[in-house]
């Protein structure tokens, strides 16, 4: 594997975030955040970045800020850029 840089996740994302997400969900548990909550999060232009390699989105991490709080909601990688 080559390697990978971040950059700002944008909502042009979404559809690979949400592919990514079905691909990489690994615990059987369900989130504390929900998949919409995320993209709202997103969209909302709350902070988030993605992981690419060659072009092709191999992570992210999505957060949520509100007043003096932040949370991380989501973050998932691909299971091929796991060790």
């Amino acid at each position: 594997m080559s390697g990978w840089h971040l950059r700002e996740l944008t909502d042009d994302d979404l559809e690979e975030v949400v592919s990514l997400e079905g691909a990489s969900t690994t615990v059987g548990k369900r989130p504390l955040f929900s998949l919409s909550e995320v993209v709202a999060s997103v969209v909302a232009g709350h902070p988030a970045v993605a992981a690419e390699a060659e072009g092709t989105l191999v992570g992210a991490a999505v957060g949520r800020v509100d007043h003096d709080r932040g949370w991380v909601l989501r973050i998932t990688l691909d299971p091929l850029w796991r060790q």
